[in-house]
């Protein structure tokens, strides 16, 4: 089995430099429900047996410009991110997403889906891709959870190289055979 992995097109909302817990959460909010920055028409040379995306809207609409109808499954949604503490106190975009990731690495009571909530997902969900025994699947998700499911294919058998960060539109490549 062959599973190409593509990151949604990038998104049109840009964050504010600074922003209060609130503004953070809403800033996430709006980020799940804006549309993409240019509904890129790239057309690969590859073909695929099947599509399957996450249930967001950036990730269906990205799969939809490469594939046609997806499969669509909350299987392969990113990882809920909320503020790691709530303050009324300013502070960095950049430090509200990489304390939100700490605090899911951590399991902190902050987030709403643990590390390991997060690894039984991918794990269901690459139990249930192998059961359907395509050759060649795409599969279109986000960013942070495709370093989850890279490494959770590594342990299940896939060749391929992990993925720490995937810019969008990137791809990355796993294959197994399966008996």
């Amino acid at each position: 089995m062959k599973i190409t992995i593509i990151r949604h097109y990038r998104v049109d909302c840009p964050p504010k430099k600074m922003m209060t817990s609130k503004e953070f959460s809403e800033w996430c909010f709006s980020y799940d429900h804006s549309p993409l920055c240019e509904p890129n028409n790239m057309k690969r040379s590859e073909t695929w047996d099947s599509c399957h995306s996450s249930n967001m809207t950036r990730a269906s609409e990205t799969a939809a410009s490469l594939y046609g109808q997806p499969h669509i499954t909350p299987s392969l949604r990113e990882i809920p991110l909320s503020p790691f503490v709530q303050t009324s106190f300013r502070l960095p975009y950049l430090l509200w997403i990489v304390f939100g990731r700490l605090a899911w690495f951590f399991s902190h009571s902050s987030q709403s889906e643990t590390r390991k909530q997060t690894a039984d997902r991918a794990d269901q969900y690459i139990s249930e891709l192998e059961s359907q025994n395509s050759r060649h699947v795409l599969v279109v998700s986000h960013g942070f959870f495709i370093s989850v499911l890279t490494s959770r294919l590594l342990k299940h058998g896939y060749t391929g190289k992990r993925a720490i960060r995937l810019r969008n539109g990137e791809e990355i490549v796993f294959v197994k055979e399966l008996i």
